[in-house]
Protein backbone atom coordinates (compact mmCIF):
# COMPACT_ATOMS: atom_id res chain seq x y z
CA UNK A 1 0.00 0.00 0.00
CA UNK A 2 0.95 3.39 -0.50
CA UNK A 3 1.49 5.49 2.49
CA UNK A 4 1.38 8.55 0.66
CA UNK A 5 -2.27 7.98 -0.45
CA UNK A 6 -4.80 9.82 1.39
CA UNK A 7 -7.15 8.51 3.06
CA UNK A 8 -10.76 8.18 1.63
CA UNK A 9 -13.53 10.12 3.95
CA UNK A 10 -16.77 8.76 4.60
CA UNK A 11 -19.46 10.04 7.07
CA UNK A 12 -22.53 8.47 7.35
CA UNK A 13 -26.01 10.50 7.85
CA UNK A 14 -28.59 9.07 9.50
CA UNK A 15 -31.67 11.53 8.89
CA UNK A 16 -34.69 10.87 11.97
CA UNK A 17 -37.33 13.27 12.04
CA UNK A 18 -39.31 13.33 15.54
CA UNK A 19 -42.99 13.22 13.66
CA UNK A 20 -44.10 9.43 11.89
CA UNK A 21 -48.14 9.48 11.16
CA UNK A 22 -47.83 5.82 11.15
CA UNK A 23 -45.93 4.93 13.89
CA UNK A 24 -45.28 7.66 16.69
CA UNK A 25 -41.76 7.66 17.92
CA UNK A 26 -40.41 5.28 16.35
CA UNK A 27 -37.08 6.42 15.60
CA UNK A 28 -36.53 5.68 19.40
CA UNK A 29 -39.47 3.27 19.90
CA UNK A 30 -37.92 0.33 22.58
CA UNK A 31 -36.77 -2.67 19.75
CA UNK A 32 -35.15 -5.88 21.66
CA UNK A 33 -34.48 -3.29 24.62
CA UNK A 34 -33.24 -0.55 22.74
CA UNK A 35 -34.02 2.39 20.86
CA UNK A 36 -34.57 1.86 16.74
CA UNK A 37 -32.10 4.80 16.00
CA UNK A 38 -29.37 2.97 18.12
CA UNK A 39 -28.84 -0.23 15.47
CA UNK A 40 -28.08 2.30 12.71
CA UNK A 41 -25.82 4.49 15.19
CA UNK A 42 -23.83 0.66 16.09
CA UNK A 43 -23.83 -0.40 12.62
CA UNK A 44 -21.96 3.03 11.55
CA UNK A 45 -20.04 3.96 14.20
CA UNK A 46 -19.20 -0.37 14.31
CA UNK A 47 -17.86 0.02 10.54
CA UNK A 48 -14.14 0.51 9.73
CA UNK A 49 -14.69 2.31 6.55
CA UNK A 50 -17.04 5.23 8.13
CA UNK A 51 -15.31 8.21 9.67
CA UNK A 52 -18.25 9.90 11.65
CA UNK A 53 -21.96 9.38 12.64
CA UNK A 54 -23.70 11.85 11.76
CA UNK A 55 -27.90 12.43 12.91
CA UNK A 56 -30.17 14.99 11.31
CA UNK A 57 -32.70 15.60 13.56
CA UNK A 58 -35.19 18.54 14.92
CA UNK A 59 -36.27 16.31 17.95
CA UNK A 60 -34.43 16.99 21.05
CA UNK A 61 -35.24 13.84 22.35
CA UNK A 62 -33.34 11.55 19.54
CA UNK A 63 -30.81 14.06 19.60
CA UNK A 64 -30.13 13.21 23.23
CA UNK A 65 -30.64 9.40 22.89
CA UNK A 66 -27.78 9.49 19.75
CA UNK A 67 -25.51 11.58 21.74
CA UNK A 68 -26.36 8.89 24.38
CA UNK A 69 -24.98 6.25 21.59
CA UNK A 70 -22.49 8.04 20.51
CA UNK A 71 -23.59 9.78 16.92
CA UNK A 72 -23.04 13.38 16.80
CA UNK A 73 -25.94 15.16 15.94
CA UNK A 74 -26.78 18.09 12.97
CA UNK A 75 -30.05 20.19 14.44
CA UNK A 76 -32.49 19.87 11.25
CA UNK A 77 -34.46 23.59 10.26
CA UNK A 78 -38.27 22.48 11.21
CA UNK A 79 -38.74 23.42 7.84
CA UNK A 80 -36.80 20.29 6.60
CA UNK A 81 -38.90 18.46 9.15
CA UNK A 82 -42.44 18.28 7.50
CA UNK A 83 -43.98 15.54 5.67
CA UNK A 84 -43.61 17.34 2.35
CA UNK A 85 -39.25 17.31 3.43
CA UNK A 86 -37.34 15.10 1.10
CA UNK A 87 -34.19 12.90 1.79
CA UNK A 88 -32.37 15.04 -0.38
CA UNK A 89 -33.30 18.31 0.79
CA UNK A 90 -31.92 17.40 4.35
CA UNK A 91 -28.98 15.92 2.73
CA UNK A 92 -28.06 19.06 1.36
CA UNK A 93 -28.32 20.94 4.40
CA UNK A 94 -26.09 18.57 6.08
CA UNK A 95 -23.40 18.45 3.25
CA UNK A 96 -23.53 22.68 2.93
CA UNK A 97 -23.35 22.89 6.71
CA UNK A 98 -20.30 20.74 6.36
CA UNK A 99 -18.80 22.10 3.28
CA UNK A 100 -19.02 25.84 5.29
CA UNK A 101 -16.96 24.33 8.20
CA UNK A 102 -14.83 22.93 5.65
CA UNK A 103 -15.24 19.49 6.62
CA UNK A 104 -17.17 17.95 3.57
CA UNK A 105 -16.34 14.27 3.34
CA UNK A 106 -15.19 12.86 -0.06
CA UNK A 107 -18.92 10.24 -0.09
CA UNK A 108 -21.19 10.29 2.07
CA UNK A 109 -23.56 6.86 3.46
CA UNK A 110 -27.07 7.21 3.92
CA UNK A 111 -28.59 5.06 6.61
CA UNK A 112 -32.06 5.44 7.39
CA UNK A 113 -33.18 4.42 10.69
CA UNK A 114 -35.79 2.11 10.33
CA UNK A 115 -33.34 -0.33 8.64
CA UNK A 116 -32.44 -2.04 12.06
CA UNK A 117 -31.06 -5.49 10.90
CA UNK A 118 -27.91 -3.74 8.76
CA UNK A 119 -25.17 -3.84 10.47
CA UNK A 120 -22.14 -3.01 10.89
CA UNK A 121 -20.66 -6.30 8.82
CA UNK A 122 -23.38 -6.09 6.14
CA UNK A 123 -22.38 -2.28 5.93
CA UNK A 124 -18.79 -2.79 5.85
CA UNK A 125 -19.12 -5.24 2.99
CA UNK A 126 -21.18 -3.09 0.87
CA UNK A 127 -18.65 -0.22 1.24
CA UNK A 128 -15.97 -2.47 0.48
CA UNK A 129 -17.79 -3.87 -2.77
CA UNK A 130 -18.51 -0.06 -3.60
CA UNK A 131 -15.21 1.43 -2.87
CA UNK A 132 -13.69 -1.06 -5.44
CA UNK A 133 -16.59 -1.19 -8.08
CA UNK A 134 -15.34 2.27 -9.37
CA UNK A 135 -19.09 3.05 -9.77
CA UNK A 136 -20.68 6.88 -8.48
CA UNK A 137 -23.31 5.53 -6.57
CA UNK A 138 -24.27 2.16 -4.49
CA UNK A 139 -27.88 1.65 -3.65
CA UNK A 140 -29.34 -1.22 -1.54
CA UNK A 141 -31.55 -3.86 -2.62
CA UNK A 142 -33.71 -7.09 -2.46
CA UNK A 143 -35.48 -9.18 -4.78
CA UNK A 144 -39.26 -7.84 -4.74
CA UNK A 145 -41.93 -9.57 -2.76
CA UNK A 146 -44.76 -9.16 -5.72
CA UNK A 147 -43.55 -8.63 -9.21
CA UNK A 148 -44.01 -5.06 -9.81
CA UNK A 149 -44.80 -6.54 -13.52
CA UNK A 150 -48.06 -7.51 -12.24
CA UNK A 151 -49.53 -4.53 -10.82
CA UNK A 152 -51.93 -2.39 -11.20
CA UNK A 153 -51.74 1.20 -11.81
CA UNK A 154 -55.17 4.03 -11.72
CA UNK A 155 -55.02 5.45 -15.35
CA UNK A 156 -57.81 8.24 -16.27
CA UNK A 157 -60.02 6.96 -13.01
CA UNK A 158 -60.03 3.32 -13.73
CA UNK A 159 -57.90 0.71 -12.55
CA UNK A 160 -55.97 -0.97 -15.40
CA UNK A 161 -52.85 -3.99 -15.67
CA UNK A 162 -49.54 -2.05 -15.61
CA UNK A 163 -48.27 -3.85 -18.31
CA UNK A 164 -51.43 -5.55 -20.27
CA UNK A 165 -53.48 -8.89 -19.18
CA UNK A 166 -50.86 -11.58 -20.39
CA UNK A 167 -47.82 -10.34 -18.12
CA UNK A 168 -50.77 -10.65 -15.29
CA UNK A 169 -51.20 -14.16 -15.56
CA UNK A 170 -47.66 -15.25 -17.19
CA UNK A 171 -45.96 -17.55 -14.68
CA UNK A 172 -42.96 -15.47 -12.72
CA UNK A 173 -40.72 -17.48 -14.21
CA UNK A 174 -41.15 -16.49 -17.42
CA UNK A 175 -40.66 -12.44 -16.66
CA UNK A 176 -37.13 -11.05 -15.71
CA UNK A 177 -36.27 -11.08 -12.00
CA UNK A 178 -37.03 -7.85 -10.37
CA UNK A 179 -35.75 -5.98 -7.34
CA UNK A 180 -36.93 -3.00 -5.44
CA UNK A 181 -34.65 -0.67 -3.11
CA UNK A 182 -34.95 -1.83 0.42
CA UNK A 183 -33.56 1.80 1.77
CA UNK A 184 -31.32 0.42 4.35
CA UNK A 185 -27.87 1.87 2.26
CA UNK A 186 -27.39 4.67 -0.41
CA UNK A 187 -23.67 5.55 -1.09
CA UNK A 188 -22.83 8.60 -3.13
CA UNK A 189 -19.73 10.94 -3.89
CA UNK A 190 -20.86 14.54 -2.30
CA UNK A 191 -19.98 16.56 -4.78
CA UNK A 192 -21.77 14.56 -7.33
CA UNK A 193 -24.88 14.62 -5.43
CA UNK A 194 -24.52 18.44 -4.44
CA UNK A 195 -24.15 18.80 -8.13
CA UNK A 196 -27.32 16.59 -9.31
CA UNK A 197 -29.14 16.76 -5.89
CA UNK A 198 -30.29 12.74 -6.72
CA UNK A 199 -28.83 9.55 -4.62
CA UNK A 200 -29.53 7.43 -8.41
CA UNK A 201 -26.59 8.57 -10.69
CA UNK A 202 -25.41 6.18 -13.07
CA UNK A 203 -22.90 4.28 -13.38
CA UNK A 204 -24.84 2.98 -9.80
CA UNK A 205 -23.71 -0.35 -8.37
CA UNK A 206 -26.42 -2.30 -6.64
CA UNK A 207 -26.19 -4.32 -3.80
CA UNK A 208 -27.80 -7.20 -2.62
CA UNK A 209 -29.50 -8.00 0.50
CA UNK A 210 -31.84 -10.88 1.41
CA UNK A 211 -35.54 -9.96 2.57
CA UNK A 212 -34.69 -10.42 6.21
CA UNK A 213 -31.92 -8.06 6.52
CA UNK A 214 -33.88 -5.66 4.46
CA UNK A 215 -36.61 -5.49 6.69
CA UNK A 216 -37.90 -1.98 7.14
CA UNK A 217 -40.17 -0.45 10.00
CA UNK A 218 -43.41 2.08 9.05
CA UNK A 219 -46.08 0.46 10.95
CA UNK A 220 -46.61 -1.15 14.31
CA UNK A 221 -46.52 -4.78 12.31
CA UNK A 222 -42.93 -4.14 10.88
CA UNK A 223 -41.71 -3.41 14.17
CA UNK A 224 -43.14 -6.64 15.89
CA UNK A 225 -41.53 -8.38 12.79
CA UNK A 226 -38.49 -6.65 13.14
CA UNK A 227 -38.81 -7.30 16.91
CA UNK A 228 -38.81 -11.81 16.07
CA UNK A 229 -35.99 -11.42 13.92
CA UNK A 230 -33.69 -9.22 16.07
CA UNK A 231 -35.07 -11.99 19.33
CA UNK A 232 -33.81 -15.20 16.57
CA UNK A 233 -30.70 -13.49 14.98
CA UNK A 234 -29.39 -12.99 19.14
CA UNK A 235 -30.64 -16.52 19.75
CA UNK A 236 -28.78 -18.26 16.95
Amino acid sequence: MNKNKKKISIYAIITARGKSKRLPGKNIKLLGGKPLIAYTIEAALGCSYVDRCLVSTEDPQIKRVSLDFGAEVIDRPRILATDSATSEGVIRQVLNELKNRGDLPQYFVLLQPTSPLRDSKILSRCLKQFLASGKVCCISICEAEHHPLKSFIEKKRKIVPLVDSDTLTAPCQLLPRAYRPNGAIYIIRSDIFLKTNSLFVQPFMPFFMDQEDSSDIDTEMDFQIAENLIARKNNA
